[in-house]
Order: C-alpha cells, then structure tokens, then sequence
C-alpha cells in the first residue's frame, strides 16, 4: 500500500490532538526530519506482483490439466511468454563524475522503441522463440515484425 508524505503528517497532526498535543504541527520541515531519523526513502512501486489473485492459482492449475488431458495437448507443445519495450537508442542516465564537477551535460532522452515478445517452451528452456516489432515508419506507414526461433537440440543417442 502506498503512503504518501501528506498522509503521515494528517495522521500524526490528528495522533496529535488525541494526546491533547495543541502546540504541535506536522510540517514539511517535521516530515524531513522525520524520514531521515527513521530511515525513510521515497521508493518507485514497480511489478505486478500484488495484482495476483493467489486463491485462484490451484482451481485454475487445475481446470488447465482438465482441459490439457481432455484435449491431448502434450507439455512439449505448452510456451509461456512475455512482451516487453526495448529503447533501443537510449543512453544511460548517469555516469561517474568528480564532486567538483558542477554539472553533467547530456542529451535528450531517445524514445525510440520496439516491441518484444519472448517465448520459451514449458518443458525445454532452449526452444525459445524471440518476435521484435518494429513500429511503422513515417513514409510507408507499414511496421516490421522480425521472428528468430531457437529450436531444442535433439538429444544425441
């Protein structure tokens, strides 16, 4: 759950007046301090690991080894994917400076991007499939779709 810095100074302004506290105010130099002493960072909230629902993991685990039976599918023909954007001019944010160095010229952030898709088979991690998109150029209008696949080496006998 996310608390936000105006959220800790109601609630300690109000924390406050319960003690019958009249002489005090939670203010932006309180919270400063506050968050020091205590060792309190703001913190980018990244993933999706709390948007999974963990009661619907083992009736769905189960519903899918139904159907994977009823219908013959063999977990050689099972892939589990995932897509992600690739920058693919970006430069790096940060470098190593000197203290004495008053500032950091760079350049203005490249938002040229692809798009990736990257499959691997269930039961065979070397049989992966790589798609890349990419978007459509302003003169014909048209995007690139590249497809490389990695297929499973046979066992030698």
């Amino acid at each position: 759950m996310a608390v936000h810095g105006v959220e800790i100074q109601a609630a300690v302004d109000r924390l406050a007046k319960q003690l019958n506290i009249n002489n005090f105010k939670a203010s932006s130099r309180w919270l400063f301090r506050f968050r020091r002493r205590h060792n309190i960072t703001n913190k980018k909230i990244c993933g999706e690991s709390l948007s999974a629902d963990n009661e619907a993991v083992q009736p769905f685990r189960k519903k899918l080894n139904d159907i994977l039976k009823a219908e013959n599918i063999l977990p050689s023909q099972l892939y589990n994917y995932d897509e992600t954007g690739l920058y693919w001019r970006a430069l790096p944010d940060s470098t190593q400076a000197s203290k004495t160095d008053k500032n950091t010229p760079g350049r203005k952030i490249s938002k040229d991007r692809v798009s990736a898709l990257l499959c691997a088979n269930v039961i065979c991690a070397c049989d992966y499939y790589i798609i890349i998109i990419i978007p459509a150029d302003h003169y014909t209008g048209h995007h690139t779709t590249i497809v490389c696949r990695h297929p499973c080496e046979s066992p030698q006998t």
